[in-house]
């Protein structure tokens, strides 16, 4: 066996994960009740198997090879991407079960996450699929598949492989996880139908009040993200606040709102994008016509410090923080937005508000 065949055994295992991860949500949208240590069970199977197994031997052996090459480098690209939406969708499910064993009822978060994770492997391992298979034809030795096989078998993290296996057998044999399962029917929770996926792109000085507008629509529009920069940049992208670390860091984000897109999920990017290349570059990316728009969030740079409860402003200007747009970085405000909001001239209520008619008028809410 060589390790792409051992890639795609671990992709019959994640089949039989996203079996029952797709009873258990399908159990719980029906009102069924699951006992939460039996859910539990499925974040640690995603963590100690996806997580630590399939993707660090992805990750730290078979990328690093097939990119020596050449040929599929952007694919890889695309990849680890969609290896971070994953570890996204893992925390929400894991982080929505602590909170309902904290006595909060979160079905509905937990049916929804576990429901957008099946979805997204559906897709991801498809991809995936494909990439192997080219992989192995235009790319890696016998020699480099055995290689990397014998560095799969001897890592620590292999050895974890038996402990999930149990953990799956386990689930598989519960009273809740034995009805039928296909996975053409992975969407049995539908989004509502009032609400369509689409992208928002928020773009304005940091402080203009981006986030605050989106947590409220939050509250009106179904299963919204909100993917907020600063919230990206701990887990998504390298803290760097360079043009080019920028720049790699709008193309991630777009990438992502891209992806939720796909999987029927609607999204607002809260994000500075200063330049306008970036904001072009990423409708481009997310190429998703009538569902994508750019908002300019307007407020001035003096309201926009008054407002700044963190201080980062009067660092800037200390010289304690270097590149920080609208002092000492460029801000090129949009020439001709989708839509314009200016949250200094209105209240932050009257800013949603607006917003919320936008979408409406092109049928998207």
């Amino acid at each position: 066996m060589g390790a792409t065949d051992a890639l795609r055994e671990d992709h019959r295992q994640i089949r039989r994960l996203q079996a029952v991860i797709s009873r258990c949500h399908v159990a719980l949208s029906a009102g069924s009740d699951i006992p939460l240590d039996d859910m539990d069970r499925i974040p640690r199977i995603i963590g100690g198997f996806v997580d630590s197994v399939h993707y660090s031997r992805e990750e730290d052996s078979y990328f690093p090879c097939v990119a020596g090459y050449g040929g599929l480098n952007e694919d890889i690209r695309r990849l680890l991407i969609e290896h971070e939406f994953s570890r996204r969708i893992a925390a929400n499910i894991e982080g929505h079960l602590a909170a309902w064993r904290a006595g909060r009822d979160s079905r509905e978060p937990v049916a929804r996450y576990m429901r957008t994770y099946c979805i997204y492997l559906e897709d991801h391992m498809g991809k995936e699929e494909r990439f192997f298979d080219r992989a192995e034809a235009e790319s890696l030795s016998p020699e480099e598949e055995r290689q990397m096989y014998e560095q799969f078998r001897t890592s620590v993290a292999d050895s974890r492989m038996g402990e999930m296996v149990r953990e799956l057998e386990y689930l598989e044999g519960r009273e809740w996880c034995k009805g039928e399962y296909s996975p053409r029917n992975k969407n049995t929770l539908p989004p509502s139908p009032a609400v369509k996926p689409f992208v928002l792109w928020m773009t304005g000085l940091p402080c203009s009040g981006k986030s605050t507008i989106v947590r409220r629509l939050q509250k009106d529009i179904p299963n919204l993200a909100m993917l907020d920069g600063d919230e990206l940049r701990e887990w998504f992208s390298p803290k760097d606040f360079s043009k080019a670390g920028r720049d790699e860091h709008n193309i991630r984000v777009a990438h992502l709102a891209k992806l939720l897109l796909h999987h029927g999920v609607p999204s607002v990017v809260s994000l500075v994008s200063p330049y306008r290349e970036n904001r072009s570059s990423a409708r481009e990316i997310i190429d998703a016509g009538e569902s994508f728009a750019e908002c300019y969030v307007r407020c001035s740079l003096a309201k926009c410090e008054e407002r700044d409860v963190k201080g980062m402003y009067a660092r800037a200007r200390r010289g304690e923080i270097k590149g920080f747009t609208g002092i000492d970085d460029p801000y090129e405000a949009p020439e001709r937005p989708d839509l314009l909001v200016d949250t200094e001239s209105e209240t932050l209520e009257a800013s949603s508000d607006q917003v919320m008619d936008f979408l409406r008028s092109r049928g998207l809410v």
